[in-house]
């Protein structure tokens, strides 16, 4: 199987990067402490990384599990729990955006409320 990787998936790849410097400078304080590294979620959150597979049409990025993967790599390297926790995501989302039996837009409208 061949993957192309876009200059969007590196945008991403960079992103991640970034955040997992700062990521680095507190997984072995969270991994000591077993605590969640709740600060890494609101930076994954607030840089958009949760609408990563969302479709277009419904406000998402629509990235490919590829563009997700390379993403999800770059966090682990800063906090692998993070990283854990995103992909944990991707579990829950990417079939459901998948699903022939999922109503849209009409579930994507009742999130929330």
């Amino acid at each position: 199987m061949e993957f192309q990787i876009t200059g969007e998936h590196r945008r991403w790849q960079d992103c991640a990067r970034s955040l997992a410097k700062d990521f680095s400078t507190r997984a072995a304080e969270h991994d000591r402490d077993a605590s969640h590294p709740l600060e890494n979620y609101l930076a994954i959150r607030e840089a958009g990384f949760y609408s990563l597979n969302i479709p277009r049409e419904l406000g998402g990025e629509g990235l490919s599990l590829v563009g997700w993967s390379l993403a999800a790599e770059e966090l682990a390297r800063g906090c692998a729990s993070t990283a854990l926790a995103f992909t944990m995501h991707l579990s829950i989302v990417g079939p459901l955006m998948e699903s022939a039996l999922v109503d849209w837009p009409g579930w994507w409208c009742r999130i929330g409320s």
